[in-house]
């Protein structure tokens, strides 16, 4: 995936922590510097807040690279580390970026611990190899998660006991790449020597942005996200980065399309989380009831008493086929013609990017969304209502 085309303005340099740290090796000179760090000159300048693609491959050496649009200069992804993944998200059948990266930092030649959301007592820490050098771990939070809520300098200090706990299971630590803004207030408790923030969803507390403060670098899938990071106490370390997308579909998108039967239905598609309380399942209700012609196909997990089944799945074209592996699902919407991404309008959601986008996109197939900030403008990418709201979005 390319996150973006052509030259920026000129405003901050690449934090300079991207240049100070351990086991990157800079391809081209960038200037850095964390305040106390050290790092090289620079004689090479791009915007803090440029959209940075991750893409496989790698240089000569044979490694993963990270490009900057527009200016070719690439960072060597570090190898040969153990890598701490804090996600917010279990390792399930729906992956998104953070399960992408931990896959890809592995695939890199690191040892990969994805760190499971906490389970509500204070389980074990257990560890379930799921790929070469990647294991996900599984634990209990012994703090009680009241405290956060109602006594926050005790939670911060008695979490910290949980974070011990998880880096004498894990062992030494040399990177911490943290998605997550509740559970750990403060990333300096584990002591690596990379503390990387990146929150993918909006922040609606002080608390939450102050995850960042111990962090060296901050990065973020949207300008909007971003901002809330522009106060003077994070200067130097803010990042823009897209979202990541799989091997799986960035194979998918150098793959020339069948040619379409023109005798079979228009078909239409959504896959992810088929329950998540964004989805506007009254639109795709009636989506399917105003469009009898048209097959909606749905992929992905749906609890029996929630809002897809209660809502959805009773209509004759409606057709819903369960989680499937990546690999199948490739295959399987391989025959549909358009995509859907409809969010509630009233939703308090930050629509500032979509990961969904671009796998629909990486289909080459049309894709009917909801207004995302990061598209706009785009009409060669999207098709969006003129105002958004339902009527406009079934029509």
């Amino acid at each position: 995936h390319r996150a973006g085309e052509g030259r920026y303005p000129d405003r901050d340099p690449v934090p300079e922590a991207v240049a100070a740290l351990p086991g990157l090796r800079l391809l081209r000179p960038h200037r850095g510097g964390r305040p106390g760090r050290s790092a090289p000159r620079a004689n090479h300048r791009v915007p803090a807040d440029a959209p940075v693609s991750l893409r496989g491959g790698g240089d000569a050496g044979g490694g993963h690279t990270v490009g900057l649009p527009g200016e070719g200069g690439c960072v060597k992804l570090l190898s040969g580390k153990t890598v701490l993944v804090v996600s917010p998200q279990p390792w399930a059948s729906v992956h998104v970026s953070k399960h992408h990266y931990a896959e890809e930092l592995a695939r890199a030649g690191n040892r990969v611990i994805f760190l499971d959301p906490p389970d509500t007592h204070a389980a074990p820490i257990t560890f379930t190899d799921v790929a070469p050098r990647l294991s996900v771990a599984s634990w209990g939070l012994m703090t009680p998660k009241m405290l956060r809520f109602h006594a926050m300098p005790l939670y911060r200090l008695l979490v910290r006991r949980d974070v011990s706990r998880i880096c004498a299971a894990v062992g030494p630590i040399d990177v911490v790449y943290s998605f997550e803004f509740n559970t750990f207030p403060d990333l300096s408790a584990f002591r690596s020597d990379i503390l990387v923030f990146e929150p993918v969803d909006p922040m609606h507390s002080r608390v939450q942005v102050d995850c960042g403060l111990a962090a060296d670098l901050v990065v973020s899938i949207s300008r909007e996200i971003l901002t809330t990071f522009d106060e003077a106490r994070f200067s130097g370390r803010k990042m823009l980065v897209d979202h990541g997308l799989s091997d799986a579909f960035a194979a998918e998108a150098t793959r020339y399309p069948e040619p379409r039967d023109p005798s079979a239905p228009i078909r239409a598609a959504f896959f992810g989380n088929l329950d998540r309380p964004i989805m506007n399942h009254r639109v795709f209700a009636a989506l399917a009831a105003q469009h009898h012609e048209v097959e909606f196909h749905y992929y992905g997990p749906a609890a029996e008493d929630g809002p897809f089944h209660s809502l959805v799945l009773g209509a004759p074209n409606v057709r819903w086929h369960g989680s499937l592996d990546k690999t199948a699902l490739i295959e399987a919407i391989r025959p549909i013609d358009i995509f859907l991404l409809i969010y509630g309008a009233d939703y308090t959601y930050d629509r500032s990017n979509a990961h969904k986008i671009l796998e629909y996109l990486a289909t080459g197939k049309v894709v009917v969304s909801s207004r995302i900030a990061r598209y706009e403008g785009r009409p060669d990418l999207l098709l969006v209502p003129d105002d958004d709201g339902e009527g406009s979005v079934v029509a």
